[in-house]
């Protein structure tokens, strides 16, 4: 009797999973059209916040040290 009590439990707790997916994942209709893409960068590229004597420093002193 105790193991048909313990396969219930489970069937009713499979079952409280899968309804909970049911109502926890959503279909979405999407737009075919694309989005725009974003207007170009002007210039010599993206220019790092700190210069390059300091990158290679910064790695010449790692170097040494280990």
């Amino acid at each position: 009797m105790a193991q048909y009590g313990n396969s219930v439990i489970k069937f009713v707790l499979a079952m409280a999973m899968v309804i909970m997916l049911f109502f926890s994942s959503a279909t979405v209709a999407q737009d075919a059209a694309m989005a725009p893409t974003p207007p170009m960068d002007t210039g010599d590229g993206f220019g790092l916040p700190v210069s390059g004597a300091l990158v290679c420093f910064s790695l010449l002193f790692s170097m040494v040290v280990v």
